[in-house]
C-alpha cells in the first residue's frame, strides 16, 4: 500500500488526515512552552552578560575620564586623558 505513505518536502505541510492534527498539536505545545520558559532561561544569560561585559565596559568608559590610582580617589579630569594618550598636552 504505497499510498498510505506520506512524502512531502521538509518544512511542508502535512495532508489531511491521522497525522495533521498530531503536528499542529504538537507545533502548539512547543509555541506555548517556549513563550513560558523563555524568561527562565534567558534571564540568566542576561545577567551573566551584564555582568561580564557591559558592566566593566561602563567602568572603564568612565575611568578613562578620569584621575586615580590604587590609593586615591578617582577624579575626573574630562578629556585631558585622550590628550594626552594622543600626543596631545603633557
Amino acid at each position: 500500500m504505497i499510498d498510505s505513505c506520506v512524502v512531502a518536502p521538509v518544512g511542508a505541510p502535512l495532508p489531511p488526515g491521522r497525522f495533521s492534527g498530531y503536528r499542529s498539536h504538537l507545533e502548539v505545545d512547543m509555541t506555548k512552552a517556549l513563550k513560558k520558559f523563555f524568561p527562565v532561561f534567558a534571564g540568566p544569560t542576561l545577567l551573566a552578560f551584564m555582568i561580564a561585559f557591559i558592566v566593566p565596559f561602563f567602568m572603564g568608559l568612565y575611568l578613562s575620564f578620569t584621575k586615580f590610582s590604587t590609593l586615591t580617589n578617582a577624579r575626573f579630569v574630562g578629556t585631558d586623558n585622550y590628550a594626552r594618550a594622543l600626543g596631545g598636552a603633557q
